[in-house]
């Protein structure tokens, strides 16, 4: 790691670290969600992230739904500069009924002063192809 630039093996670990956080919530871990995601933001995408957080917790404590992110691929892509993370996403309903789907995070990651930052945040569902990156 340099002062603004980091290898891309410890921006796709710090990836993963995000996306655990963010895909793995239930009513009792969304404030811890919100405390430790909110201070890798970088100032572009502050708000509207803290914002969605906000909004898919008052959802998941009003409904009582749980999400379960298990990761399957965690990568670089250097034509796009991107972390892309793909893997299957469950939401469970508080019947314990299921629904299930793949999804891809593309996580732009930014080095500033050492540090790493979450500069930008998509999400897609399915997997991630070449084609995407158009």
């Amino acid at each position: 790691v340099d002062r603004n630039r980091s290898d891309p093996q410890l921006m796709v670990a710090q990836g993963l670290y995000w996306v655990t956080l963010l895909g793995n919530v239930t009513p009792a871990t969304a404030d811890f969600l919100k405390r430790n995601v909110s201070k890798d933001l970088s100032p572009a995408i502050y708000q509207p992230v803290v914002d969605a957080i906000d909004a898919q917790t008052q959802q998941i404590e009003r409904e009582g739904f749980r999400i379960a992110f298990s990761p399957t691929l965690a990568r670089y892509e250097p034509s796009i500069e991107r972390v892309l993370i793909t893997g299957e996403i469950t939401v469970i309903d508080p019947r314990g009924n299921e629904a299930r789907e793949q999804r891809t995070y593309v996580l732009g990651v930014t080095t500033k002063n050492y540090r790493l930052l979450l500069d930008s945040f998509e999400v897609k569902r399915g997997a991630w192809t070449p084609s995407d990156a158009r």
